[in-house]
């Protein structure tokens, strides 16, 4: 009861300071300082009276300053378009690889471009024949070159690459010292060996009929009995007679031959005697190193003149 009696002059107090407040309306509002928070557009917010804890929503996220950044009318500057338009897709920088084939393309096979004109017609390339070869291959812009076939060589057309060599027939050989010559059934010689005073280097326009050979000197006839040489002629080995000679012989430095008579005539070294023949009438006749034989006629007695003569028949 005491405690009553000493707050009731504050009770009173607060009464009157309430009626003042109540009190007649002085046609004025407090000032308003316009320092109240923007209106953001919404409510505040009011506290969760279910779960105190909570922070309080005011309603809003962050002050809304009232847009976003401000619109300068479009989005960033359009300069009219994408990347210019040259009328096309970007230049392509990228070079195609070089073309290194020939032409032939432009002209249809077995032809080639004459003239580099595209507007005139193609010609035709050349054909080589059977025994010929191409020497010069054909291309896009120039003719093939055909040559014939060297010697007794021979090729298969059309365009043959190459010659196959003459593979000869023989049908009579001999042999010297260091070289051997041969005759193929058409009568051309051939000759191995060595060649060093060139008596293995017959001539290809003669057709022989019998052959001999000295040491560096090569000799025969040909279809009339007309003696022939080639090689070394360092003793005079080869001047024999201009006769008609129906067979021959060569010994190292020498030759002999037989007449249409049976008579022997002899050329070249003779040291030994082998170049002076005995009188008679032969029907064959052959030569050694320095020495040479004969079938007489008539007895068929084989005489001999030259080194060592008279020891070769006991």
């Amino acid at each position: 009861m005491n405690t009553v009696k000493h707050w009731w002059p504050l009770w009173a107090l607060v009464s009157l300071v309430g009626f003042a407040g109540c009190g007649s309306d002085t046609g004025k509002s407090p000032a308003n300082t316009a320092d109240e928070p923007q209106d953001t557009g919404d409510a505040p917010g009011t506290p969760d009276s279910d779960n105190p804890g909570k922070p309080t929503d005011t309603g809003d996220e962050p002050p809304d300053t009232g847009d976003e950044h401000p619109d300068t009318g479009d989005e960033p500057s359009d300069s009219g378009d994408e990347p210019p338009d040259t009328g096309d897709e970007p230049p392509d920088t990228e070079t195609a690889p070089e073309n290194t084939d020939d032409t032939s393309g432009l002209c249809a096979d077995g032809t080639f471009d004459h003239d580099g004109d595209p507007a005139t017609p193609c010609v035709p390339l050349t054909v080589c024949g059977d025994n010929e070869y191409a020497a010069i291959a054909a291309s896009a812009t120039s003719d093939r070159t055909c040559a014939p076939c060297p010697g007794k060589s021979t090729s298969k057309g059309p365009n043959a690459a190459f010659c196959t060599p003459y593979q000869p027939i023989f049908r009579a050989i001999m042999a010297s010292h260091h070289h051997t010559c041969a005759l193929d059934q058409d009568g051309v010689a051939h000759c191995f060996g060595h060649n060093d005073e060139e008596q293995a280097a017959p001539p290809k326009d003669v057709h022989f009929t019998t052959l001999a050979a000295g040491a560096y000197h090569t000799c025969g006839l040909d279809a009339d009995g007309k003696f022939h040489w080639f090689g070394s002629n360092g003793d005079s080995q080869n001047n024999l007679p201009d006769l008609t000679f129906t067979a021959i012989a060569a010994g190292r430095f020498h030759t002999c031959a037989l007449d249409t008579d049976g008579k022997a005539h002899c050329a070249g070294n003779n040291g030994a005697g082998q170049a002076r023949p005995p009188d008679g009438v032969f029907t064959a006749i052959t030569a050694g190193v320095d020495y040479n034989c004969g079938i007489r006629a008539g007895d068929r007695i084989a005489i001999c003149w030259g080194e060592q003569a008279q020891n070769l028949w006991r």
